[in-house]
């Protein structure tokens, strides 16, 4: 548990990673923006968490298997003790896990973030809605311990304590369709990196946290922290390598971008693949990678918006990782001879993750834009931020 209250700020850093990386990538009118856009997202996002978050996606009793109830822990208080007067865990791991999944939610939404240039008061109203409506549900169902589709559920005994598990499906397919979903409504155009010397440390940020949550989940549910971390940074790295010699091939060039997407494909990997054996985390790598990038290739080729390669990196990723999870896995793999009961889960939870996140955010993404007139007609650090009015009339009006 001590790992865990190291990497619980590992995870925060993410945060900064993601607002540097979509920075920029995005235009230089929505630097700022972008910045604001996951500070707001953090700043709603932990409280309602906390609030009934916590109970409504992980601790709360079971109604059904689908979802928690929101009231039995809320505000804590089932995780929470009085002593002499004084607040305290009266579980002390499920207090950690639920700082570690409320960050996690924070970071699902931040990744969404990325899909469109919304301005903030539309975006704040979309992340309470797919907060309540997609994420809450859906991490039930993959990471309470009697969710549908948890490591003691009633299908635990085709799983290992990691497969289904909510960090492939949170972190990777749900942002990755969710934001989908988003783009389809806000028809967003690419445009040109603004300042990549932003999104290069932000990407290194961000993988930080991605590390941080993969040892976290080792940590939570079983499993040697070393080891993940090592499988972590072969699979980010390898990826890396990948991605460039690729971009060396097709387009006759390397680029820092190609490294850094390629370590972010290899950090969602990871999410999933940390607990195989090297060789097959180098096997897993260089797979995604070549996906990802012919998957990125065909999205320009079919026009489709997606000016952050959020569907490549996230998306791509985190359904292969399951896949590949199913097959190499040394407890419940089919190629190890452990019976398809496994990649049957899997499918079925890339499937219900997949659809119902693009689903919900179409519609909230639809609903919300009644309210979002104009959320991306012009420079967001101006008409958003107001960064104009400070620049003319200076923070104290003059008389």
């Amino acid at each position: 548990m001590t790992y865990l209250y190291f990497l619980l700020p590992c995870i925060f850093i993410s945060f900064l990673g993601c607002a540097l990386y979509y920075a920029g990538l995005g235009k230089k009118g929505d630097i700022l923006h972008c910045f604001g856009m996951s500070f707001a997202t953090l700043c709603l996002i932990f409280p309602l968490f906390i609030l009934f978050g916590y109970s409504f996606a992980v601790s709360g009793k079971n109604l059904g298997g689908i979802i928690g109830d929101p009231f039995s822990d809320f505000l804590l208080r089932s995780s929470l003790s009085l002593s002499s007067g004084v607040f305290g865990p009266s579980s002390e791991k499920a207090l950690a896990g639920a700082v570690f999944y409320a960050l996690i939610a924070c970071l699902c939404l931040i990744f969404i973030s990325g899909a469109g240039r919304m301005r903030t008061l539309p975006w704040l109203v979309y992340s309470i809605l797919f907060f309540i409506f997609v994420f809450c549900p859906l991490c039930f169902i993959f990471s309470a311990p009697d969710g549908l589709m948890a490591y003691s559920g009633p299908f635990s005994q085709f799983l290992s304590v990691h497969a289904a598990s909510s960090l492939p499906c949170l972190l990777g397919i749900i942002p990755g369709c969710a934001a989908l979903g988003l783009q389809i409504v806000l028809k967003t155009e690419p445009s040109k990196p603004a300042m990549l010397i932003l999104s290069l440390p932000g990407c290194f940020f961000l993988e930080a946290g991605l590390m941080g949550a993969c040892m976290g989940e080792v940590i939570l549910f079983g499993g040697s922290p070393a080891y993940a971390a090592i499988a972590f940074l072969l699979n980010s790295s390898f990826s890396g390598l990948c991605f460039a010699i690729l971009e060396k091939i097709f387009y006759k060039h390397f680029s820092s971008l190609s490294f850094a997407t390629g370590l972010l494909c290899g950090g969602v990997l990871s999410l999933s693949c940390f607990r195989l054996s090297p060789i097959f985390c180098l096997v897993s790598s260089l797979l995604t990678s070549v996906a990802a990038f012919f998957f990125m290739r065909l999205e320009n080729r079919l026009g489709l918006k997606d000016p952050f390669q959020i569907l490549s990196v996230n998306a791509v990723p985190g359904i292969l990782g399951l896949i590949f999870l199913s097959f190499f896995s040394p407890s419940s793999g089919l190629l190890l001879g452990k019976g398809a009961s496994l990649l049957a889960i899997s499918a079925c939870s890339i499937l219900l993750s997949a659809l119902y996140a693009f689903t919900l955010s179409f519609l909230i993404a639809v609903l919300v834009g009644r309210i979002g007139r104009g959320w991306g007609s012009r420079p967001l650090d101006a008409s958003d931020l107001g960064e104009r009015y400070i620049e003319e009339k200076g923070w104290i009006e003059k008389k």
